[in-house]
């Protein structure tokens, strides 16, 4: 199913797709998928977006149907797991928890409720783990896959990697591997808008970048004139 994928809205039908085998305590044969990514490819919205679609359609199927425990998106952030679990002045370069996920859950989640539901979902294997920024673990990057290669995907989690570089041979055998394009500036420039109109602060920071993109432009025509 993997293979009719152009763009990442196209990967939450499938991991929202019906999964007997887990139901049954099997392992689920959903290929894991690394999404590689560059600068300016939009990588925060992107998974938001993965995320949004994911519940979107596993609120919209009503619990019916054979996978009674219907998939349910955590975005991880690399950088926040890190920190909770390594703290800055440690020495070690381990992650200090036998199971970094479910510690993040507990440690990031403030509604109880929520938290035991993600919990849940997560013993059933029916949480979509969205792990942002793997190239953010710094020196505990190595402990960090080896629980991702050793120990999340063995048991069947579903799950999403994102990163700017990973040593790809490690990955290719056992990922789905896609490359995000950078957007385009036009689309830059319509989501910094959107955001602007949200955020005011966003919108000020727009308005200088604006200006200095003209004042370079100024500069190079009046002091290299071709």
């Amino acid at each position: 199913r993997l293979c009719f994928v152009s763009e990442t809205a196209d990967l939450a039908p499938i991991l929202v797709a019906e999964n007997p085998r887990r139901l049954h305590g099997g392992v689920a044969d959903l290929v894991p998928v690394l999404l590689l990514a560059p600068p300016r490819c939009g990588r925060p919205w992107v998974l938001q977006q993965v995320a949004y679609l994911i519940a979107e359609l596993s609120a919209g199927s009503g619990g019916q149907g054979i996978d009674a425990a219907r998939p349910i998106p955590l975005v991880v952030s690399v950088r926040r797991l890190v920190n909770l679990l390594a703290p800055a002045d440690s020495a070690k370069t381990g992650l200090h928890a036998a199971d970094p996920i479910t510690e993040y859950i507990v440690a990031e989640i403030r509604d109880t409720a929520l938290r035991d539901v993600l919990l849940q979902a997560y013993e059933l294997r029916a949480l979509v783990v969205l792990l942002d920024g793997l190239h953010e673990a710094g020196d505990r990057r190595t402990a960090l896959e080896a629980f991702l290669l050793e120990s999340l995907l063995p048991r069947g989690v579903p799950t999403i990697v994102i990163a700017e570089g990973v040593d790809l041979p490690a990955y290719a055998g056992r990922f789905a591997v896609f490359n995000l394009r950078p957007f385009a500036a036009e689309t830059q420039d319509a989501l910094t808008a959107s955001l602007a109109r949200s955020v005011p602060v966003l919108g000020r920071l727009a308005a200088v970048l604006r200006a200095r993109k003209e004042s370079d432009r100024v500069y190079r025509r009046q002091a290299f004139p071709r």
